[in-house]
Order: structure tokens, then C-alpha cells, then sequence
């Protein structure tokens, strides 16, 4: 059986095959009446939009491309899930579809399994860059080949640059400064991958905190990636002898690590002992 076209669809529904493609691509130019008649005819007869006909036409695929870092895609926290859900939300809204894609920031790989080589070649319209570092290859790719793309947090090497971002360093600040001011002096602070743009503006903002307060910081923790490895953390210290009175984590579901070696000790979490970010 042949399969079912556009034109097909117009005859049954008793519109022109111009209509149906109004009502596919969400024209706001139809009527309600015309719209639904279309809709029941496109499910009862199962008909499919052919995508790559469709982005050959209109010279747009539709396609949105979600980059974050195949390190720590193991762990996508509550941030990164937020975000791509609100993401996905808006660009539905657009007539976007969102794809979320492993990336590393240290070299592109351009296969034909890697989501650059799709960009590359046409079939994506741009991309959404998570977990920039301060040389970031995959950000230099882009601006080369021209394709647009919107960065969450910050290229420091490229002014032009679209981005949304937060100040991270004030959050870092704002956090340590916090922990002082309820007496605080020994405080860890469990941060991720120590090369992201993102910790090194917290690490900096926690550290000139602790230098205006006249206190010595102790180590920072990086590479606390997922609530396991702030858990495994949290028991090391805690197996020690040298405690700290406050923990300061970059993270609500890290700080669940750091909670349950906390009970898992026996201990109790006093009002402030810990503060997230």
C-alpha cells in the first residue's frame, strides 16, 4: 500500500493540500473548524510528516541541539534537568524539536554519530551549549562554521557570544560569607569538575570571601559530580580527624550525599551546618 501524502489528506478532509500544510506547521491563519477536520484526517489515516522534505522547503529542520559535557552525563543534576525541560518547553512552542547530545569540551569528534557532524551538514538549525570550560573547543567550532548557538553560562573568550548565566562568583561569595556569619570558620566546599567556567567563578567568589574575613580556606573539593561521590567524600572526612564545622555544596542532590554520611555516622545536622547552592 502506498503510503499516505499531503494531497491525500487534502482530499479527504475536502480542503486544499496548501491548508494542510498551514495546520502541520501550526499557521494561526486557519479556523478552528477547518484545523480539527485536518487533525482527525491526519490520525485516522496515520499520515507522517516527512521531515527531511519538509527542511529541504522551508530551508529549517526544526532541530534544536542540547550539548552537555559526556563526562558527566552519567549525572544529569537537577540544573541541567530543569533547564532542558524548560528548554524543551519553549521550543515546542517555536516549532522546535530539542535533542540532547554527550559533547566534550576539549575536541570535537565531527563522525557521523556526533551531533556537530549533524550540525555541520544541515540537519540541525543550532545549539544549546551546557558546561562551558575556559577553552572551550566546541564554542570555537561553532563561531567557525557560522552556526548559531546560545551558551548557559559564559565564553570568556568570545564577547560576541550569546549566553544566559548567573553570577556565580557572587553565589560563591554570598554562600561562604553566610556560613561566616553564623560563626563558621572550618568549612569544605564541594564543588564539581574543577575546569568548568561555572566553578571556577564560585571557587573564586568562596575564596575572596574567606580572604576578607581573614580566614584560612581549607582545600577545595573538586570533582564531586553526582550525590555518590559527595557521599564517599563526606565519609573520608568524617572518617578523619580533622572535621569540619560547616560543608558548603554546589548542588541540592549532592548535598543528599553529604546528608547520608552524615546520619549513616550517627550524627545530627544542626541548623546551618550545611548550605547549597
Amino acid at each position: 500500500m502506498a503510503p499516505i501524502t499531503i494531497k491525500d489528506v487534502a482530499k479527504i478532509a475536502g480542503v486544499s493540500a496548501r491548508t494542510v500544510s498551514r495546520v502541520i506547521n501550526q499557521d494561526k491563519n486557519v479556523s478552528d473548524r477547518t484545523r480539527r477536520r485536518v487533525l482527525e484526517v491526519v490520525e485516522e489515516t496515520g499520515f507522517r510528516v516527512n521531515l527531511l522534505a519538509q527542511s529541504l522547503r522551508s530551508k529549517k529542520t526544526g532541530i534544536l541541539f542540547a550539548f552537555v559535557s559526556e563526562k558527566d552525563n552519567a549525572f544529569l543534576g537537577e540544573f541541567h534537568n530543569v533547564t532542558i525541560q524548560y528548554l524543551n518547553e519553549e521550543a515546542r512552542k517555536l516549532g522546535y524539536k530539542m535533542i540532547v547530545s554527550q559533547s566534550n569540551a576539549d575536541r570535537i569528534k565531527e563522525d557521523q554519530y556526533d551531533g556537530f557532524y549533524l550540525l555541520t551538514n544541515g540537519y540541525a538549525d543550532g545549539a544549546v551549549i551546557f558546561d562551558t570550560k575556559d577553552v572551550d573547543e566546541r564554542l570555537t567550532y561553532l563561531i567557525e562554521k557560522q552556526i548559531p548557538f546560545v551558551v548557559i553560562g559564559k565564553d570568556k573568550h568570545h564577547p560576541e557570544s550569546s549566553y544566559v548565566n548567573l553570577d556565580n562568583y557572587r553565589a560563591g561569595y554570598m554562600g561562604a560569607e553566610h556560613l561566616m556569619e553564623q560563626g563558621y570558620k572550618k568549612i569544605r566546599f564541594f564543588l564539581g569538575s574543577k575546569n568548568y567556567t561555572v566553578n571556577e567563578d564560585r571557587s573564586q567568589g568562596y575564596l575572596d570571601a574567606l580572604k576578607a574575613h581573614g580566614i584560612k580556606p581549607k582545600p577545595i573539593d573538586y570533582g564531586i559530580i553526582n550525590p555518590e561521590s559527595a557521599y564517599d567524600k563526606m565519609k573520608e572526612i568524617l572518617e578523619s580527624e580533622q572535621w569540619p564545622d560547616a560543608v558548603f555544596v554546589s548542588g541540592d542532590m549532592r548535598a543528599m550525599g553529604v546528608y547520608h554520611a552524615i546520619y549513616e555516622k550517627g550524627l545530627k545536622i544542626r541548623s546551618r551546618r550545611a548550605c547549597d547552592l
